[in-house]
């Protein structure tokens, strides 16, 4: 719900000017959205991020758990989160630190979570997955899109519509957990 996103946001002034920022559980999880499933390896510039902001957030959990369970995104804090007290030594410090180091995702969620954290992820594969999770009403101008992207995207990348299909089947079977390696 992209309007829900906004709806807390806070005010603070740039230059004179007002400028709206995320709220304090929002800006959260986009860090932790960042850091889990951006790069790989990890940066760790990202896991800093989760780190400083862990301080603040920690001390009263429950915004965050509560968005990120609207969210479906339970499994992208606790390995962002996870991932930040191991890989940066820190000590689990309360509430929201120790209920993600001892999370286990469902199924379902570690394949998610696997097509954003091996060296061979490949976006055509997160384009597919993203699929299942989109709802009805958003799946026919999504594939469209995926299907026939803007000709200025596709020029320097593929010869020819066909040379770009097969491009996608071969890295969706690549990333796929399944698909052959």
């Amino acid at each position: 719900d992209l309007d829900a996103v906004w709806d807390a946001g806070q005010e603070f002034a740039i230059g004179g000017r007002a400028v709206r920022a995320l709220s304090l559980p929002n800006r959260f999880l986009h860090a932790c959205y960042h850091a889990a499933l951006g790069d790989w390896p990890l940066r760790l510039g990202s896991l800093r991020d989760v780190a400083e902001m862990l301080r603040v957030v920690d001390g009263n959990p429950e915004p965050v758990r509560r968005t990120a369970a609207s969210w479906g995104a339970e499994a992208v804090v606790a390995a962002a989160v996870a991932d930040t007290v191991r890989l940066l030594g820190i000590k689990v410090p309360g509430e929201l630190a120790h209920w993600a180091v001892g999370y286990v995702p469902c199924r379902r969620d570690e394949s998610w979570l696997g097509l954003h954290t091996t060296p061979d992820k490949t976006f055509a594969a997160q384009a597919v997955a993203t699929l299942r999770v989109l709802p009805w009403r958003d799946k026919p101008a999504y594939l469209r899109a995926l299907v026939f992207p803007d000709a200025s995207y596709t020029a320097a990348r593929h010869r020819s519509p066909l040379s770009r299909f097969t491009y996608a089947l071969r890295e969706v079977r690549k990333g796929s957990p399944t698909g052959s390696r």
